[in-house]
């Protein structure tokens, strides 16, 4: 990950909030966080450099709301690109990466992977 020279109080908030979890996060929870003294536009801006510095990946709910998540991937600073399947609990409402998991599916015939 590429490390950024603006190493902000407001984004330490950030990590430190990622730090403390292993699920995705929304603006909204950060936003809603006790000890919170900062701006939904400050977050959105940390959370977007955050992405970018490949420290976090952005994932979609069916409801459409992003949720950030910790990326433990190296890709050298650059946006995180690597595939993976996100779990969505519909009881609890977290989200969760899983890494390890190889889709099976059959290609037609005469393709191959």
């Amino acid at each position: 990950m590429k490390s950024s020279a603006r190493n902000t109080p407001a984004k330490r908030f950030v990590k430190a909030q990622f730090a403390q979890t292993n699920k995705a996060i929304s603006q909204r929870e950060l936003q809603d966080a006790p000890d919170n003294t900062y701006d939904r536009v400050t977050l959105y801006r940390v959370l977007d450099r955050l992405v970018s510095e490949g420290f976090l990946h952005r994932a979609t709910d069916k409801s459409g709301v992003i949720r950030y998540a910790q990326c433990n991937h190296k890709h050298h600073g650059e946006n995180c690109t690597h595939q993976h399947i996100h779990f969505h609990c519909e009881i609890c409402d977290e989200v969760q990466c899983l890494d390890n998991i190889i889709p099976g599916f059959q290609l037609p015939q005469g393709f191959k992977i």
